[in-house]
């Protein structure tokens, strides 16, 4: 995705989470907590707009058990389902996800 997701810019200037704010965010990275997951997320921005088979031989996995994630991440709203005749392809919805997961990346390397 090439927006760039704002609240980055602005986080020092807003008013500390509230404890709504905070549970929901608290979901969000329950969500993220999952090898599986993550690299499903890496894989379709990687491959935008790709099928649940294309997403299984690149992680060298079974499609049920990337259906049983993807389903995860398309009911918080990261992903989106789109049907294609045959195939149901996936692309990711929220531009603020590859930020997230480029700042994850970021701060392993900066600990190594």
């Amino acid at each position: 995705m090439n927006e760039t997701c704002s609240f980055f810019k602005t986080l020092k200037e807003t008013s500390i989470l509230n404890f709504h704010e905070a549970t929901n965010l608290s979901h969000l990275f329950k969500t993220l907590a999952n090898d599986t997951r993550l690299r499903i997320i890496h894989t379709i921005i990687k491959y935008d707009n790709i099928c649940l088979t294309e997403i299984a031989n690149i992680l060298e996995m079974k499609p049920q058990a990337i259906s049983n994630q993807i389903q995860r991440l398309v009911d918080k709203g990261i992903v989106k389902a789109t049907r294609d005749r045959n195939n149901v392809r996936y692309k990711i919805i929220d531009p603020c996800i590859q930020k997230l997961l480029e700042a994850g990346l970021c701060i392993l390397q900066e600990n190594k």
